[in-house]
């Protein structure tokens, strides 16, 4: 599909909103040309529906019927970007008066430390980071508040809920699960990646470098703007590789706000040190390259020297825009995994724990007709390949 017109309004938009050299807006000529079930598939996926709304509103679009699902969702995640701050801000002070340690991740806390308009970010849920040690008795905290574990199967007595959870917390391979309560959910993290990546950062250091200060209607632990560049770059680069457009918004948000105060020299040594020199080096690849973001000189030096290993293939990406979940998407992901690495990386490492990974029953996952035993180790990983690919088809 030729989605050139959509994906030049998109990156129109995301340049006028937070480079430093504000694109002209859209003439109105090309909005009436604009495939907009296409534009909207496209926001979906890159989840930046509220910022394109926000110059849709300044192009007083509202004229075309065809942008009206824009603006509905505008009025919805703005309901809902506050309801979940309130409800992130509510259950922070829980954990507090529990003694549980505990940092905001992810949405909520971007939001609040660098974006201009709070409702242009669009918010799926609540991200919460917890200390391995702790994190069990913060799920339990969460299930005296009436949430109870994602299942794909459910719904599930407690005794089978309680069984699944210490699962998942005893497999060396998860790091993460979610609960839900109402409309909410909490992606309850224990650690930010797959142990077999090659990152090397210390998620100690963030709790160590939090210090307490307002987040919205609390008090709470809130981690420092360098612990906050490497959560986003952790996430947006080292494990989702910019294949959103959100990522690299987020990039320039958090440059815009906290760029000229750090050390950028130091940063740049830390990635390497960290394993994710490829991950920052091509984010800032893409954000001067498309949106021409005004970068510290050290950053820009240091691009002189950079070959992006995966920037046509990124860029495809975005146009291609399916979630990766879906099996020839997660080929193309992969791919970009691979071959977005620091040197050093051992390919053939990480495909076998890769396989090994997704050949274990998932505790939130739909019930598996037939059991294979762990030391099958490829007969199950086949097995859970052909049940996938059974139930898309069937």
């Amino acid at each position: 599909m030729n989605n050139r017109a959509e994906m030049n309004f998109i990156f129109r938009t995301i340049k006028s909103t937070f480079s430093a050299y504000p694109a002209i807006p859209t003439p109105d000529q090309e909005l009436k040309q604009l495939d907009w079930k296409e534009l909207y598939r496209l926001a979906n996926f890159h989840r930046i529906r509220p910022l394109l709304t926000d110059e849709l509103t300044r192009n007083k679009s509202i004229k075309y019927p065809n942008s009206q699902p824009f603006f509905n969702f505008y009025t919805y995640q703005t309901l809902k970007n506050l309801a979940l701050i309130v409800e992130s801000a509510r259950l922070l002070s829980v954990f507090d008066q529990h003694s549980i340690p505990v940092l905001p991740y992810k949405g909520t806390l971007f939001i609040r430390e660098f974006y201009p308009k709070k409702n242009i970010r669009e918010l799926d849920d609540i991200d919460f980071l917890f200390k391995p040690e702790s994190v069990s008795e913060a799920i339990k905290l969460l299930q005296a508040d009436g949430y109870s574990l994602s299942v794909r199967d459910g719904p599930i007595s407690d005794a089978e809920e309680n069984a699944r959870i210490l699962r998942m917390l005893a497999d060396k391979g998860k790091y993460e699960l979610s609960m839900k309560k109402d409309k909410f959910t909490i992606d309850v993290h224990w650690d930010l990646m797959y142990y077999f990546l090659p990152y090397q950062v210390e998620y100690d250091q963030f709790f160590l470098r939090a210090s307490k200060k307002p987040f919205y209607s609390t008090i709470c632990h809130v981690p420092d703007s360098e612990t906050i560049f490497w959560m986003l770059i952790l996430h947006h680069g080292g494990k989702e590789f910019w294949l959103r457009l959100k990522h690299l918004v987020d990039l320039m948000a958090f440059m815009n706000v906290y760029g000229a105060q750090m050390n950028w020299e130091a940063l740049l040594l830390q990635a390497k040190k960290y394993k994710l020199y490829t991950a920052v080096m091509t984010g800032f690849y893409l954000v001067n390259t498309h949106f021409s973001a005004a970068l510290p000189p050290a950053v820009y030096e240091a691009l002189l020297m950079f070959k992006p290993p995966n920037s046509r293939r990124i860029e495809r990406y975005w146009a291609y825009a399916t979630h990766w979940l879906n099996v020839v998407p997660m080929l193309r992901y992969e791919r970009i995994c691979m071959t977005n690495q620091d040197e050093g990386f051992n390919k053939s490492r990480y495909m076998r724990q890769l396989i090994r990974e997704h050949s274990k029953p998932n505790p939130v996952g739909r019930k598996a007709m037939v059991t294979i035993p762990e030391r099958f180790l490829y007969t199950s990983f086949v097995y859970k390949l052909l049940s996938y690919l059974w139930r898309r088809l069937y």
